[in-house]
């Protein structure tokens, strides 16, 4: 699979919102996406033409632009690019909206974890690159049949060329689906059986067909006729092995809107499947131990921010795990000696571990004097640079007094 990680521009005028989707990312797979953040559509728009973008995030509410007209702007200056509304609960209409203008998906900002943006990252890309080439192939189709001329054989051999070398199952029949006219000869890797096996039997791709995904198929199949299909499901290769298809189809018309040919491009997006189910089994793993780990645990951002706090350390200073979003560390717990080894430890990017250190909670004078062991390391990104710092902490007070 490819190291190139996925370009992902972010435009977002809220600051807060934008290091919540970029902790996101990068707890995901530091290498596999590269955030670029505007703040506005003009700045976005300028940016687009400077360098080269797998998926756009964007927000509605921009300073420079409002709404649906939003998204209008940035898909009349990236109209090849995956776009993904963000918005507010209130406003999830607004992001339905937004889908039929021309957005991939949309996200409700604050119920988004990780397993949903991923998802919607993963699949818009997919989606956006098989519906480019569908797009293609439909115009060179409709082209064919208009053109009906001396040049048909040459347009036909160019068509046959293309369709044999890309590794998608690319397929042609007539709208009940009682003759395939054309498949492509990646049927036989997907599939594991013979492209002539097709020919002969139109319907006999659906035997492979999972038990448990097999009757939905057949429902779409006598309705597709009637406009575009898109379908996500298993089948069993002769072997055993089961592959994951996302199959897509649209109907051709000739001049008078009637349904000649039905067309489409079958995709085994088997390894795609395996590397969301693993980077999402990992992601609640590291989520289930962060948040359930009796050990304090706090993400800073370089500048000391709170990014993440969990249930262990709200616990032991006493506060709701709400109350530490959007707050400085040192705005809570002031000492000076602490954000200077802070600030070494940004400087150096060299952790810093200490033992029994006292420390006064300034909002809880009945504590007294506490002792805690704790340790600050700071995560560094692919260039060397400091990206966030991880902070664990362990209460000894009673076993400091006890001596």
């Amino acid at each position: 699979m490819s190291d190139i990680p996925t370009k992902i521009l972010l435009v977002e005028d809220n600051p807060a919102d934008a290091r919540l989707l970029h902790e996101t990312l990068r707890d995901i797979n530091k290498n596999k996406f590269e955030l670029t953040h505007i703040q506005s559509l003009g700045e976005a728009i300028v940016r687009l033409t400077e360098a080269n973008f797998d998926a756009i995030l964007l927000d509605l509410f921009l300073p420079d632009s409002q709404g649906l007209e939003t998204v209008e702007r940035i898909l009349s200056a990236a109209p090849a690019l995956p776009i993904i509304v963000l918005t507010g609960l209130k406003d999830e209409s607004t992001g339905i909206q937004a889908v039929r203008k021309g957005a991939q998906d949309y996200l409700i900002k604050g119920q988004t974890n990780s397993d949903l943006l991923i998802r919607a990252i993963n699949y818009s890309t997919e989606r956006k690159r098989v519906e480019e080439e569908l797009r293609k192939a439909r115009d060179e189709l409709e082209i064919r049949v208009q053109k009906r001329t001396a040049e048909l054989s040459k347009s036909e051999e160019r068509f046959r060329m293309m369709a044999e070398t890309i590794p998608d199952v690319f397929w042609i029949s007539t709208p009940q689906v009682d003759k395939i006219l054309y498949v492509s000869p990646a049927y036989e890797k997907i599939w594991g059986r013979s492209p002539e096996s097709l020919y002969e039997s139109p319907k006999s791709f659906i035997d492979a067909i999972h038990p448990e995904d097999v009757q939905r198929v057949v429902a779409a199949l006598e309705d597709h006729a009637k406009g575009f299909w898109d379908l996500e499901y298993r089948i069993r290769q002769p072997d055993g092995s089961v592959r994951w298809i996302m199959d897509r189809g649209f109907p051709i018309c000739d001049e008078k809107g009637n349904v000649i040919l039905m067309t489409g491009v079958a995709t085994d997006i088997t390894e795609l499947k395996l590397t969301e189910n693993m980077l999402l089994d990992k992601t609640r793993k590291m989520d289930a131990f962060f948040r359930h780990t009796i050990t304090p645990l706090v993400f800073l951002d370089k500048e000391f921010n709170f990014i993440q706090v969990n249930e262990a350390y709200a616990k032991a200073c006493q506060r709701d795990i709400s109350e530490f979003a959007g707050h400085n560390h040192f705005e809570f717990y002031p000492n000076e000696e602490n954000q200077r080894i802070f600030e070494q430890v940004v400087r150096t990017k060299t952790p810093y571990q200490t033992f029994a250190k006292p420390f006064s909670f300034p909002d809880r004078p009945e504590w007294g004097v506490t002792y805690w062991d704790w340790t600050l390391v700071p995560m560094l990104d692919e260039t060397g640079e400091v990206e966030f710092l991880v902070f664990s902490l362990k209460d000894v007070t009673e076993r400091v007094q006890a001596e």
